[in-house]
């Protein structure tokens, strides 16, 4: 009986002393219990891919667009706290962005000298979000790999789309614009109109802590984020996202 009961201490140990997967005690003769609150900041890049079938109207419609592609991006403020040592609760609340490229299915319209000109419209925008998220992160095996899932939402403060005709097809030919140019700008500086008001996904994360010094470490995580919601409310637009991230926490206090 004592041989398990003295194996389990040893187990444990490391998880007590090594909060965070750190070991916060720098010396025997000044022990010091570990931090369990942390703040600090999250910045965040990476790809976006949109799905779904969407109309641009203008007096009447105009273009179908099925696929497309884009940058989110995001800054936040976050507070981290440790339950124990391999599980953590954290908040965040900041600014969120994100792009997105459409390309229309390619028309064809034959030219006086024979040939067939080949176009698509690009459909550009830009939508902007005060962002909150809170999630979970537990590490493994007392290790400091931590895999975790969030909760993200986000309340639209501004967007901002463009339109474009584009040439594919023969490659010398221009419209008749100011300077000639293969790009015809159809519309700007208009909001996207059936963007919706509210989003929420889910995000899925796996990083690394990495110590930089008493009190303060650094996260590189990967970011997975599935749709709970709509990104247009009259279409079927879903935005999922694959993403880095880069959190720089401080605790709070004194370790």
């Amino acid at each position: 009986m004592m041989r398990y009961l003295l194996a389990a201490c040893l187990f444990a140990v490391p998880l007590l002393v090594k909060s965070q997967g750190f070991d916060w005690q720098y010396s025997v003769r000044q022990p010091s219990a570990p931090p369990t609150t942390f703040l600090g900041f999250e910045a965040g890049y990476g790809r976006a891919m949109h799905s779904g079938g969407l109309e641009y109207v203008e007096q009447v419609p105009c273009c179908q667009f099925a696929a497309g592609e884009g940058v989110p991006m995001w800054l936040s403020a976050v507070v981290e706290t440790w339950q124990r040592g391999d599980v953590a609760l954290w908040a965040g609340v900041g600014y969120g962005n994100v792009t997105a490229t459409f390309a229309s299915d390619v028309q064809e319209f034959p030219l006086y000298d024979g040939r067939t000109l080949r176009t698509e419209y690009a459909y550009n925008t830009a939508m902007g979000y005060l962002s909150l998220q809170g999630g979970l992160r537990f590490r493994p095996l007392a290790s400091n790999v931590t895999i975790g899932a969030a909760l993200r939402l986000g309340t639209l403060i501004h967007s901002s789309s463009t339109l474009e005709e584009v040439v594919l097809s023969p490659s010398d030919y221009q419209f008749t614009t100011n300077p000639p140019s293969q790009r015809y700008l159809v519309e700007a500086g208009r909001s996207v109109a059936s963007a919706s008001a509210f989003l929420a996904s889910v995000a899925l994360t796996g990083g690394y802590d990495i110590s930089l010094a008493r009190g303060m470490y650094v996260t590189p995580t990967i970011v997975v984020g599935l749709p709970l919601t709509t990104t247009a409310a009259n279409a079927d637009w879903r935005t999922f996202d694959v993403s880095f991230a880069l959190r720089f926490l401080t605790a709070f206090g004194t370790p």
